[in-house]
């Protein structure tokens, strides 16, 4: 169980951050007029421009309801729990105490 989290939430995080990476190069690009502005990159830019997470974004990350600010956030320590893993190792013992009101909660 712990080597499936350890491989597959590092993949699909590098696969949401290859997507901001991409929308945000191309966004710059297209605000500057080099190349052309696509309804996906619109899309993107409304979406900060208000303060949600873009679809396209959404559509490879976790689910949340919380605006873009507080996504991001959220996304930044994340990232840092997992590197912490790959730096230090897998902690041999976890705390549910974080998780316990989502266990209980669809008891």
């Amino acid at each position: 169980m712990v080597e499936l989290f350890s491989i597959f939430f590092p993949c699909r995080y590098n696969r949401l951050l290859a997507v901001i990476k991409s929308s945000l190069t191309d966004l710059l690009k297209a605000l500057k007029g080099l190349v052309v502005m696509s309804q996906q990159l619109e899309d993107v830019a409304n979406s900060l421009f208000i303060n949600h997470v873009p679809q396209m974004w959404a559509a490879k990350a976790y689910p949340s309801l919380k605006p873009l600010s507080s996504w991001v956030l959220d996304l930044v320590a994340r990232m840092a729990f997992l590197q912490d893993w790959i730096d230090n190792g897998i902690p041999s013992v976890c705390s549910m105490r974080s998780h316990m009101p989502c266990i209980t909660g669809g008891i």
